[in-house]
């Protein structure tokens, strides 16, 4: 049996991550593909409710070969606008996206007499010489162990399955965490009315929303803050 051909990358998960890094590969004339387990950004289409929004500025949100051009550049994109503009980026660049096709399988071996990465989904094998891992860290819901001890009876939801305020039972609400998605969500609930909704929280950090004329985010990037690569776990390399 023949062995494919050897492709220069493979790129994992159609999201903004995946689609820029895409972009960039075709602009150097790299053979590649990009396989996505659902549909082009998947997890923002299923895991987030119906009024969200981005809490980065329109601005900052473009991806490579996809500047922002609107008439709103410190505004937020709802999910929808957000999903809309992945799409165009991957239709416009005519990026090798294969929808409908997890990884289920990577390792490595030979192929061709060298070494390379085995990337199987359920069609086939792909061979490689590199893979870039754009899935994201919050993919998977992710709940604490005191979740899973209360006990049964209230509705409970992790907010990757919360939509709508209608999508619920009547009865009060308590929203346990107040980062960006407890804000939101707790928001949404008070503006629908009909129910008491409580906002539980510890310390959270806030910094101000504008300084000096530009959304905080104008600042953190000129900081370099953006540019630091994240820690590296103890016991990895």
């Amino acid at each position: 049996m023949v062995s494919p051909p050897v492709l220069d990358a493979v790129v994992i998960g159609a999201g903004s991550a995946g689609l820029g890094m895409s972009f960039l590969l075709a602009q150097a004339g790299m053979r590649h593909r990009l396989l996505e387990r659902g549909r082009i950004g998947e997890t923002w289409r299923r895991q987030r409710w119906d009024s969200f929004q981005m809490n980065t500025p329109n601005w900052s949100t473009a991806i490579p070969g996809t500047p922002y051009h609107g008439g709103e550049p410190d505004g937020f994109y709802s999910r929808d606008q957000f999903v809309g503009m992945l799409e165009d980026h991957a239709g416009r660049h005519r990026l090798p996206v294969e929808t409908a096709t997890p990884v289920l399988e990577l390792a490595t071996g030979e192929a061709h007499g060298a070494t390379c990465y085995h990337v199987t989904t359920p069609r086939e094998t792909v061979l490689t010489r590199n893979v870039i891992i754009a899935t994201g860290n919050q993919s998977r819901p992710k709940l604490p162990a005191l979740a899973r001890s209360l006990p049964e009876g209230p509705l409970r939801l992790h907010t990757a399955d919360y939509r709508s305020a209608d999508a619920l039972p009547a009865g009060d609400v308590l929203v346990v965490g107040c980062a960006t998605s407890g804000m939101q969500i707790a928001e949404d609930l008070i503006e629908a009315g009909g129910r008491a909704v409580y906002l539980a929280t510890s310390r959270v950090g806030r910094q101000a929303r504008r300084y000096r004329g530009h959304d905080i985010v104008h600042w953190i990037e000129h900081a370099g803050i953006f540019d630091q690569p994240p820690p590296v776990a103890q016991g990895t390399s």
